[in-house]
């Protein structure tokens, strides 16, 4: 998974309308990759995203398909690896790293 804000490419699911509500969006092997709100095919509001490769794991909220707010990042036992906090812009504003000690660093 991406820790820097760089959006991967996905195919299209949707051809015929955009999605509108609570999604849970899955891999061609068939677990969960992301679930979350689409309003009117925009990511709004609480998503959870799931790495299958690592067990790692991210949530936080969009507004128009943009990351915003409070972003957290945890490894395969649910111990909070990151914090990232977006602007409403998508930008980075501020980021804590969390080691395996629990001592944090800011940047």
């Amino acid at each position: 998974f991406q820790l820097d804000g760089d959006a991967a490419e996905f195919p299209a699911l949707f051809n015929e309308c955009l999605p509108h509500g609570l999604f849970m969006n899955y891999r061609e092997d068939g677990s969960v990759s992301d679930s979350g709100y689409y309003k009117n095919g925009l990511r709004t509001g609480k998503w959870i995203h799931r790495d299958s490769a690592d067990g790692l794991w991210y949530q936080g909220a969009y507004q128009n398909s943009i990351k915003i707010k409070e972003w957290k990042y945890y490894d395969k036992n649910n111990k909070l690896l990151e914090l990232i906090f977006y602007d409403n812009r998508g930008h980075i504003n501020w980021r804590k790293k969390i080691n395996r000690q629990g001592n944090h660093e800011q940047h």
